[in-house]
């Protein structure tokens, strides 16, 4: 946990209040590799769909809770045009693999990105673990959240029902 430290001092001297993400912005692009290691994932690819950016790490109590429920979003509200992309900050590629691998998780595995030297995080302003982004079809970003609790998941269903009914 101590290199996490290290890490989001690193990125938080980088992201100077002024450049931090804000609602009604348009998402920064990046491009990541997959921790499937199959092709990489371009956020511009995406665009047309509503997107969940999800900022999590291995040793982050709380992503471990959110990851299972996103999957499940994922899985239930993908084919109406929801895509989540799950950017791992972990600094080894590994840490992030076997905790999806841990938790039966592998379905995730081809959502999942690496950012071990905090570009994409840096980009977003992210602050904490975990911090989330929802994207709108045209690539405005729609609402942010840090932290996540089990209860936080019915509001963020409904605001993405409610992105992928407009058009």
């Amino acid at each position: 946990m101590r290199g996490w430290h290290v890490f989001l001092a690193g990125v938080a001297s980088l992201c100077a209040p002024a450049m931090a993400l804000e609602v009604g912005q348009g998402a920064p692009e990046f491009t990541a590799e997959r921790l499937d290691a199959a092709q990489p994932v371009h956020l511009s690819e995406q665009h047309g769909r509503v997107v969940l950016v999800d900022f999590w790490a291995s040793w982050c109590g709380p992503c471990r809770q959110s990851l299972p429920l996103y999957q499940k979003l994922r899985d239930s509200l993908g084919s109406r045009g929801f895509s989540l992309i799950a950017v791992n900050v972990d600094m080894r590629v590994r840490d992030g693999q076997r905790l999806l691998q841990s938790m039966q998780l592998d379905a995730l595995m081809n959502a999942a990105v690496q950012d071990s030297d905090g570009k994409i995080a840096t980009l977003f302003g992210v602050q904490a673990m975990p911090s989330s982004y929802l994207i709108d079809r045209h690539g405005v970003v729609r609402s942010m959240h840090i932290g996540f609790k089990p209860s936080d998941i019915g509001a963020l269903r409904a605001s993405i029902s409610q992105l992928l009914d407009e058009k």
